[in-house]
Order: C-alpha cells, then sequence, then structure tokens
C-alpha cells in the first residue's frame, strides 16, 4: 500500500554540541520514505527557523511539524518566549491571559515554521481544566497553528516512562472508554485540530468519532523501546483507531510493518487512507503557504510574559518578607529533569541582575546577616523524597528562617519539608526561576 509512511511522525533532537547535524541522516531517511510531519526538541530560534524550512521545501507535501509547547515556544525553542504553565495561568482567572498566551505561542511557532502545538493538556490541577483548554485551543488555532488536546499523562513535548509504555489495546472496556472521552468534549467542541488520549483503543476512537463527531487527528505515540525494529507497536496504534503516530524507532521497519499488516488483513486499507487525508488535509490547513497572519512578537509580549509570570508565583505556607542581600541559595534536586549543574542558574542569574549578592551553597553561613533560599526542584508527581526532607531539616537547622521555594505546583506545597514559608512557582523552567528571584526581592 502506497503512502502509509505519511502516517508516522519522525523526531528531531538538538544536541547542544552538533545541534541538527546528528539527525541528518534520519532526516534524509524520513523524508525520503514520506513521513508526514516532524516532531522538534530543542535548538535554537535561528537554527529550527532554517530546519524547518529546508524539510518543507524537501518535502513533496506539506508537512505537519510539531512541538511541545505547553509553556510557550521558550519551552523548546532558545530565543523564544517562555510561559507559566497553563494551569498556572488558569488560576489567575483571567480569561484574556490564557488567550494572549496562546496567542503569543502559535505566534512564535508560525515564525519557527511550526505549525502545529502538541498542547494543551485539558485535564490537570485546577477547576475546570478543559474549558480553560478549549479558551487556548480556540486562541491558538486563530493564528493559524494546530493544537493538540492531550491528557497531563500523554505529554509529548516531554517523553517520560508513562509515553514510551502508552496503553494500546484492541478494545478496552466502555466503561474506560467514556472516562478516557471525558476531558476532551470541550476540546472538540472548540474544534481542536487533533488529540491525544491517555491511553487508546477501538473504543476510545470510536466514541471520539461517532459520539463527539470528532474529525481531527488523533494521535499516538508508538509504545516502542527504542531499539524494536520490529514496527509492531505503530501497526498496534494504527489498528486502535489513530491517524498519526509518533516515536517510532525505525520509521522504514514501521512502513514495512504496517504495508504486511494491511495484505494480511490485519489494518483496515479504507481506515488508512481517511487517516492520510486527514493529515494532507490540516497539514494544507496550516501550511506556511496559505496562512498569512503576522507571526511576529515584540518586546512588549516579553514583558507582558514576565510580568504574567511574576503573577503566577504564590505562597502557599506562611507569610514572606522581603529577602536580603547577600544570600545563600541552596539547590536541592528531587529528581528534576534538567542536569544538576544547571538547577537554579537562572534563578541564583535574577537575584545578581537584581543587585543581589547570591551565592549558590551546599549549606547555609552561620553569618546571622545572609539569608537562606532553598530552590527546590523535582518531586512534583509523587511527593518529596527522604533525602530531600533530610536537605532541608538540615538547611534549617543553620537558618530558621529559609525561604523554601519550589518549583512545582502549589498542591505539593503540603508534601514538602517543613518550612515556615514556601513559595510556589509551578516549575523550573528559566522563565519561573527568574519570576520567582524577582517575586522574592520586592517581597513576595
Amino acid at each position: 500500500m502506497a503512502d502509509v509512511a505519511q502516517l508516522l511522525i519522525g523526531t528531531i533532537r538538538w544536541d547542544p554540541v552538533r545541534g541538527y547535524d546528528a539527525e541528518r541522516a534520519s532526516i534524509d531517511r524520513a523524508i525520503g520514505l514520506g513521513a508526514g510531519g516532524f516532531l522538534i526538541h530543542g535548538g535554537t530560534d535561528m537554527a529550527v527557523r532554517a530546519l524547518t524550512a529546508d524539510l518543507q521545501r524537501r518535502s513533496s507535501m506539506p508537512l505537519l511539524i510539531g512541538a511541545g509547547l505547553e509553556r510557550g515556544a521558550g519551552q523548546q525553542f532558545a530565543g523564544a518566549t517562555g510561559l507559566p504553565p497553563l494551569a498556572a495561568i488558569a488560576t489567575l482567572g483571567d480569561a484574556d491571559a490564557i488567550r494572549r498566551a496562546a496567542r503569543l505561542t502559535a505566534r512564535e511557532a508560525r515564525s519557527l515554521g511550526i505549525n502545529w502545538c502538541l498542547a494543551p493538556a485539558c485535564d490537570g490541577d485546577v477547576a475546570d481544566a478543559s474549558a480553560v483548554a478549549a479558551e487556548w485551543i480556540d486562541a491558538c488555532q486563530a493564528e493559524g497553528v494546530l493544537a493538540c488536546a492531550k491528557c497531563a499523562s500523554a505529554r509529548a513535548g516531554e517523553p517520560s516512562r508513562t509515553q514510551l509504555e502508552l496503553p494500546i489495546t484492541a478494545v478496552g472496556t466502555e466503561e474506560s472508554a467514556r472516562a478516557e472521552l471525558a476531558p476532551f468534549i470541550a476540546a472538540s467542541d472548540a474544534g481542536v485540530a487533533c488529540v491525544m488520549p491517555a491511553r487508546l483503543d477501538a473504543n476510545v476512537s470510536r466514541l471520539l468519532r461517532a459520539e463527539l463527531g470528532f474529525d481531527g487527528l488523533i494521535v499516538a505515540r508508538a509504545p516502542a523501546t527504542r531499539d524494536d525494529a520490529t514496527g509492531s507497536a505503530a501497526v498496534a496504534a494504527l489498528g486502535a483507531g489513530c491517524d498519526l503516530c509518533f516515536g517510532a524507532p525505525d520509521l522504514a521497519a514501521a512502513v514495512r510493518a504496517i504495508e504486511t499488516a494491511v495484505s494480511d488483513g490485519v489494518l483496515d486499507a479504507e481506515s488508512l487512507r481517511s487517516s492520510r487525508a486527514r493529515r494532507a488535509r490540516w497539514a494544507a490547513w496550516s501550511s506556511p503557504a496559505v496562512v498569512s497572519r503576522d507571526a511576529s512578537s515584540d518586546r512588549n509580549d516579553g514583558d507582558w510574559s514576565r510580568a504574567l509570570a511574576e503573577r503566577c508565583v504564590s505562597v502557599s505556607r506562611g507569610a514572606i518578607g522581603r529577602v536580603t542581600s547577600p544570600v545563600d541559595v541552596i539547590v536541592v534536586d528531587d529528581g528534576a529533569a534538567a542536569g544538576a549543574a544547571t538547577l537554579g542558574a537562572a534563578f541564583i542569574a535574577e537575584l545578581r541582575d537584581e543587585g543581589f549578592d547570591a551565592t549558590r551553597a551546599d549549606v547555609p553561613s552561620r553569618d546571622g546577616r545572609r539569608s537562606t533560599v532553598i530552590a527546590l526542584f523535582g518531586g512534583a508527581r509523587d511527593g518529596y523524597s527522604a533525602e530531600t526532607r533530610r536537605a532541608v531539616a538540615q538547611a534549617r537547622a543553620f537558618a530558621r528562617d529559609a525561604v523554601v521555594v519550589q518549583f512545582a505546583p502549589p498542591g505539593v506545597a503540603a508534601e514538602s519539608p517543613k518550612a515556615t514559608a514556601i513559595v510556589s512557582a509551578w516549575s523550573g523552567d528559566d522563565v519561573m526561576q527568574r519570576a520567582a528571584a524577582r517575586r522574592l526581592v520586592k517581597g513576595a
């Protein structure tokens, strides 16, 4: 069966030393096969702009080029604007802020050649999460960029064990399928282009099509290990009703497996033709040659995003006075995604930009004139580890007025090590580290 490669999405990752050069061979193979698009992880704004232009130029058809941009284009691409998590913005009760965040994300994405935002999550930590996501979807797609509604357990921009083992089964129970469907109702009503359920089976896809009337793209990650060369995971995903599959480690093997499955009657050829038509329709809708919207951002957007991030920093416990200089910053890593050497760098840099004598330290100084701030990264999903609790207790033994800044949602404060004051900054992205530093300087 021709053109099945259009249902596969390649992956391109930025290397800090080699840039995209390490991916050139795999890119060439994907283009040669006729892959339907790519997901891009990381890079500088100039490099990704050149890459996406080259991909579209070399392809015989308009491509879907996506990235996980739940926290603005700056989440993935250096030089673009970072934003607080959508759940953080939602707590402000400001619909205009949600829509402006979506518009800014989409405009910057389009300026980089990204026409597919794998965002937003339509479940999550706030009330009415699906309604918030619907506002974001509407504003994003008004800028000519596809949105992808997904469940928090299936975040494509941030690979995790959950993603790599995304449950895909032939048929689940009707009850479980309806539960999986619930977060997507508002997104479907908003006209979302794409959905990515946390768990996909034939019942989920059937209900999406039949009960919601959803005619957009259903996308899933192939639940395969990186060295799997059989392509069976892609066959399972398509058989469960998804239109597009990403994460297959060997696209050529996946193409062969899909073609064999069609020949053997395991996959329905007509269903795959419908999936190809959906992909082509949405890729054409978001094609750079078709959409001529303003894709620029300006200094006002940067100032706005900084102010928005500060609004999202909150006091989760106690009352915090103004932190004074000099200050010791104790960085505690509780399984954060970033490398330990870089954790807290943006936080300390912003304190210094604000005129503070800020020093990274292992333990607080016994000098009573120095403030102590404990910057706590990770631990957002399952509470903080015993090692983290001991580290914070040790720090507080020397400085009883130490302030804990946790780069995690406020709800984690209940699980935080004992401290008289806790500031929550939602995530460890640079924009939130810098916002937390400014709030401490001003007096949180």
